[in-house]
């Protein structure tokens, strides 16, 4: 009998609370939600596949064809100089006795061509004209020739090799001057290659009369002959 009171007062709050509930509905704006928790997956990165660039293929590309078409001409010199062909002649394989330079180099034919100047002609010009012109295998070989087998003569014969003009894919220089008589006797040789081709052009004369501007140019004409030829694969 002592848990009375208790039980009163149990149903009092209870009966509370509903009257309240019953007068007071709980509605959505007394409702805080929140919002749901997020998460942010690590995604590995996705691989990109690497494409190689492949190097340039080296150009390999050759001329071919006959050599007396790319040979200095007579037409190709000042006219008022008066130059006349001396003589003209092929250098084969056969008649080259360094053997190494012919392996080494791939040689596969050559010719020489002479030109003279008038003796009564005084025009600026050298005396005697050269050009050798050289076939070779390949591109590697014909600038082999340049850089191993130049000059053309005994090298001790020359002075100095002097800064050449900038013709063809490679090119180099040779100057001697040496007293003949009363006056100096120059020669200035010019040697250059385009592709598996190489000219030599030799020019000698009085001091004065031989200039590097007139061998140069002449190269340069003989470069454009060669520029102007189809190319091969070998």
């Amino acid at each position: 009998m002592k848990l009375k009171p208790f039980l009163l007062m149990v149903c009092i709050i209870i009966l509370g609370d509903a009257c309240f509930f019953h007068t007071h509905p709980p509605t959505m704006e007394h409702v805080t939600i929140s919002p749901a928790a997020t998460f942010t997956l690590a995604v590995p990165p996705t691989s990109v596949p690497v494409t190689a660039v492949p190097s340039p293929a080296p150009d390999l590309l050759i001329l071919q064809g006959n050599l007396k078409d790319f040979i200095l001409q007579r037409t190709d010199l000042p006219q008022n100089a008066q130059f006349f062909l001396d003589y003209q002649f092929s250098i084969h394989n056969l008649e080259v006795e360094d053997k190494a330079y012919l392996e080494e180099t791939g040689r596969m034919d050559g010719m020489w061509s002479h030109y003279l100047r008038s003796w009564s002609n005084d025009t600026q010009a050298p005396r005697f004209l050269i050009d050798y012109l050289t076939l070779y295998k390949t591109t590697d070989g014909a600038q082999l020739a340049i850089t191993d087998y130049s000059p053309m003569y005994d090298s001790s014969a020359y002075i100095e090799e002097i800064n050449p003009p900038e013709i063809g894919d490679l090119t180099r220089a040779f100057y001697s001057n040496s007293p003949k008589g009363s006056e100096y006797q120059t020669t200035y040789e010019l040697h250059f290659s385009y592709r598996n081709f190489v000219h030599m052009i030799v020019a000698t004369g009085r001091e004065q009369n031989v200039q590097p501007e007139f061998v140069g140019n002449i190269a340069r004409l003989l470069l454009a002959r060669l520029q102007a030829s189809p190319l091969i694969n070998p």
